[in-house]
């Protein structure tokens, strides 16, 4: 059977031209452009109307005379909000999946306005991110190489360089195409369409990077021959490189806005009595008290009206500092400005050393909203700073008491994914393997950094099947390994024999097929017991949620868009949203056109 005669199959076996229901049916992906291999699939989206949006989102897949078929099945309003994000967030795979694919089965035409739709909206040219969220992330881009120059200089840690050498790279490629405008790509892809004009087309890729940071890009990702130091300093070049059109200079003061990651009406907990519970004084070693408070003296802030102190936490706190550590501060406002959100760094003379500090300045209800947001999502850094930082200076009690409410939030355990997130996730991951294998089979000199890549995946989707937090990648090994510090930080780790093999594929060998065959049998311990099958359907979430975060905080370039209280009400749905929820976001949508962003609805 040809691919089409798989699909009707498929089709017919489903009932999906006899469903009332049912709108459309779209054929995309490279089995329609015939750039597939023995391990791809068949890729449909099955679009629905909007009689029943909570039960209409699948993600799915099936065997059809031996072919595998991907396929998602959506609404007709969930895919409106897929385009809106999709553009706002810089993908354009609605053009590929909708404006561009084949249309299978339509009811009146529905398929054809959709992909008119699409394709309208994606004539304008995707937008950049804001100079100051390029900072941001630059920022943190260049702490992970500050890591990395230790771990190429480290004997206890050294093994870790490769592994966190591959993800810097991964992160400053993306960093690349979001301040230029440029669609995202993910990285399997990337080999392939950055040097091939079917890929492009297949895609509805039109602009990639410049030649020279493709030049870097491969050179970095390629060679295996170099020594810690030259990828380093070739590593180095290349973030210089990206960053070249954003005034930012990391090795001096800066100081610049950054916005909210956090749903603004999550319900706080204020009915807790939290006067009985005690909270450990934690000793500020000297040398960092005075270097804090002659950097608030500076700051000035004690002048500041909406001023209510300082939190160190860190190293210089715990102990596990060496003499290059900066020290780590939230400088904490009242909440009358809740835009007062910045980040920054200062160096400052303290008894005759120069001293680098790292700070936040954020009003305190957006610090309950890090503690609530990071307990849902599996994130436990609001304990380490907040719960277990230590107060410098307070103008009255409001910082003892958000410590104290994070000490009780985080009393309990972090919450695992549920049954069906944790099997999105390994499907996700399961195509992930699929493409290293490919990787292999065409002997690309790709595969090496892309194993990184789906390792550090399957670290985190573990993490958070489990139900224990999140770890920043750098500092995975001194997590891993060393108890002190890890309770120093509130972390916990895997068992054992996750850690244990984990630490050992970070290393690199030359044997691909032995790497691959490591990587698959990791992959059991990763997945816990959850197992997919050949076929499934896999219940997801509404995007919706997603999207008005995004335009709540500006939506990128367009800070000026008006966000309505009826918009920032949808927020607080904590069970799931309803149809009529579905309707009046999407009549919002329509109601917040500007002359800069054309929602549609």
């Amino acid at each position: 059977m040809n691919v089409y005669e798989i699909i009707q199959k498929f089709v017919k076996d489903k009932h999906y031209e006899q469903d009332e229901h049912v709108l459309g049916i779209l054929f995309y992906g490279s089995s329609k452009y015939g750039l597939n291999n023995s391990n791809s699939d068949i890729d449909l989206l099955i679009v629905y109307d909007n009689s029943d949006n909570q039960t209409r989102l699948i993600r799915g897949n099936a065997i059809v005379d031996d072919t595998r078929i991907e396929y998602f099945t959506k609404t007709i309003r969930e895919i409106h909000i897929n385009v809106e994000e999709d553009f706002i967030t810089q993908s354009n795979a609605s053009v590929s999946i909708i404006g561009k694919s084949d249309i299978i089965y339509e009811k009146n035409g529905a398929m054809q306005d959709l992909q008119e739709h699409v394709l309208n909206k994606f004539k304008k040219q995707l937008p950049p991110i804001t100079k100051d969220k390029a900072k941001e992330k630059l920022a943190t881009i260049n702490n992970r190489i500050e890591r990395l120059k230790k771990y190429a200089e480290s004997e206890e840690y050294g093994y870790y360089f490769e592994h966190l050498y591959n993800l810097i790279i991964e992160m400053i490629r993306r960093l690349y195409h979001e301040m230029n405008g440029i669609p995202r790509i993910e990285t399997s892809k990337g080999f392939k369409l950055y040097r091939n004009k079917q890929y492009q087309d297949m895609f509805s890729i039109h602009n990639i990077p410049d030649s020279t940071f493709l030049e870097m890009y491969f050179e970095l990702i390629q060679n295996q021959t170099m020594n810690s130091k030259e990828k380093l300093e070739e590593l180095i070049d290349f973030y210089n490189y990206a960053k070249k059109t954003v005034d930012f200079d990391e090795y001096n003061n800066y100081r610049f806005p950054i916005k909210s990651r956090y749903y603004e009406n999550i319900s706080i907990n204020t009915d807790v009595d939290l006067e009985d519970m005690e909270v450990e004084q934690i000793q500020i070693p000297e040398e960092t008290l005075s270097a804090v408070k002659k950097f608030m003296e500076e700051m000035n802030y004690k002048n500041d009206e909406h001023f209510l102190g300082i939190i160190v936490y860190g190293s210089s706190l715990t102990g596990f500092n060496t003499k290059d550590s900066d020290i780590d501060l939230h400088v904490i406002f009242d909440n009358t400005d809740p835009n007062r959100l910045y980040r920054g760094k200062r160096f400052i003379e303290n008894d005759g050393k120069v001293v680098e500090i790292e700070y936040f300045e954020k009003p305190i209800y957006e610090e309950y909203l890090m503690a609530e947001n990071e307990f849902l999502h599996q994130d436990n850094a609001a304990l380490s700073i907040l719960g277990k930082g230590a107060i410098v200076y307070q103008k009255d009690e409001s910082l003892a008491e958000i410590q104290k409410y994070v000490l009780h939030k985080f009393k309990d355990d972090l919450p695992p994914l549920s049954i069906d997130e944790a099997r999105e996730q390994i499907s996700i991951l399961d195509n992930k393997i699929q493409k290293l294998e490919n990787l292999l089979h065409e002997d690309s000199p790709y595969f090496y950094h892309f194993y990184h890549i789906v390792l550090e995946k399957m670290r985190e989707v573990h993490h958070q099947i489990i139900g224990i937090s999140q770890i920043a990648t750098d500092k995975v090994p001194k997590i891993y390994t060393d108890a002190g510090y890890r309770e120093s930080v509130c972390k916990t780790n895997p068992s054992p024999d996750f850690v244990e093999e984990f630490l050992r594929l970070v290393t690199i060998g030359n044997d691909k097929e032995q790497m691959l065959e490591d990587i698959k049998a990791f992959y059991v311990k990763v997945k816990h017991g959850i197992e997919l099958g050949q076929e499934y359907r896999i219940p997801i979430e509404s995007s919706l949620k997603h999207l008005l975060l995004y335009l709540k905080n500006g939506a990128l370039s367009y800070s000026s868009l008006p966000i309505t209280s009826d918009m920032i009400a949808l927020l607080d749905k904590k069970n799931g949203l309803t149809t009529k929820d579905m309707t009046d976001v999407m009549q919002l949508i329509e109601s917040l056109k500007t002359k800069e962003l054309e929602l549609g609805g």
